[in-house]
C-alpha cells in the first residue's frame, strides 16, 4: 500500500527551523494525535466501560484475577477462560499512550469472545512517569511482528504469537515525539523514537496482522496503519478504516458480533487464513 501523508518529513529542513514554523509543527501533531479532544462524550464511554467491565468481571464462569507476570505491581493480568482447556488465547494490551487507563476498564471485551471460545487475557502495564516507557496498546502488537522470541528464551518458537490486531496503532514514534502534550512525558528522543518504532524494524516471521483505525480518525493514525501495512511488504498485513467509527468507537468494533473485525479477530484466533477483513 501506498503511504499517504500529510505532514514534513521527520528529516526536518532548515526551512523548517524558524519559531513560528515550529509552534505550528507542534500545533498540528498535538491535533492530530489527541484523539480524546474529537470525541465529546468521552467520559460517558469511559464510564459504560467500566460498568460493563464490573459487570463482565462479577459474570465471568471461569476467571482469574491479578494475575502476576512480572516484578511491577502493576504488572498483572486477568484471564478469563473460555469452556475448553485448548482454547486459543487473545492478548488484549489496553492503549492511553503509556501513561493512562488501567486494565479494570477493559474487562468487558472478554465476554463475547469467551462465548465464541477464546481465551482473554486482559492486560495490565505501569505507566509513565513512575516506569521508563516501553510499550502499549496497537504498538505493542506493532513491536510483537518484530520479536525474536529466542532471544527471551531459547526454547520459544519463532511464531510463539501468531497474529495481531492493531487498533489505532503508533508503529512510527517519531511524530510523538514532536507532539508537546504528550512528550512532556514521555520524553522520547529522535534516536529512542527511533529504536522503538516497528515499522522501521525488519519482521522475524510471518504475522498476519490487521492494522486497523477508526474512519473519522485523524489523517496521522490512518498514516500510521498505512504505514505499517506498507512495512509489511512480504507480511500478510492489512489496513482497515473501521466504517463511521472514532478513535474509542474503534475499540468496541472489535469486540462486537457480526461486525468484520470481530469476525476476523475470531478466525484469526482460530488460526483461520490471511488477515483480511471482511
Amino acid at each position: 500500500m501506498g503511504l499517504i501523508s500529510t505532514v514534513p518529513s521527520h528529516s526536518t529542513p532548515k526551512s523548517m527551523t524558524s519559531k513560528k514554523t515550529k509552534t505550528s509543527k507542534a500545533e498540528f501533531y498535538d491535533k492530530e494525535y489527541n484523539a480524546r479532544a474529537g470525541i465529546p462524550n468521552y467520559a460517558e464511554i469511559v464510564t459504560r466501560w467500566q460498568t460493563d467491565s464490573e459487570i463482565a468481571r462479577q459474570r465471568a464462569v471461569s476467571i482469574g484475577r491479578d494475575l502476576r507476570y512480572g516484578p511491577h505491581p502493576e504488572e498483572t493480568l486477568d484471564l478469563f477462560r473460555a469452556a475448553r482447556s485448548d482454547s486459543p488465547l487473545l492478548v488484549f494490551i489496553h492503549g492511553g499512550y503509556w501513561r493512562a487507563i488501567h486494565k479494570n476498564d477493559f474487562s468487558w471485551v472478554a465476554p463475547n469472545l469467551v462465548a465464541a471460545g477464546v481465551s482473554v487475557a486482559v492486560v495490565n502495564y505501569a505507566l509513565v512517569p513512575s516506569v521508563k516507557m516501553d510499550s502499549a496498546g496497537g504498538h505493542l502488537t506493532g513491536m510483537m511482528t518484530a520479536a525474536d522470541w529466542t532471544d527471551y528464551r531459547n526454547d520459544l518458537p519463532v511464531d510463539v504469537v501468531k497474529a495481531g490486531v492493531a487498533i489505532s496503532g503508533l508503529f512510527d514514534l517519531r511524530p510523538i515525539k514532536e507532539a508537546p502534550f504528550l512528550n512532556v512525558d514521555l520524553k522520547l528522543t529522535t534516536k529512542r523514537a527511533v529504536k522503538m518504532s516497528p515499522a522501521l524494524m525488519s519482521p522475524r516471521h510471518r504475522m498476519p496482522l490487521v492494522c486497523a483505525v477508526g474512519e473519522i480518525e485523524s489523517s496521522e493514525f490512518h498514516r500510521q496503519a498505512r504505514l505499517m501495512t506498507s512495512a509489511r511488504p512480504n507480511q500478510d498485513a492489512r489496513y482497515y478504516a473501521i466504517p463511521g467509527a472514532h478513535h474509542m468507537a474503534a475499540v468496541d468494533a472489535l469486540v462486537e458480533p457480526g461486525h468484520p473485525l470481530f469476525e476476523t479477530t475470531l478466525r484469526l484466533c482460530h488460526r483461520g487464513g490471511n488477515a483480511s477483513v471482511g
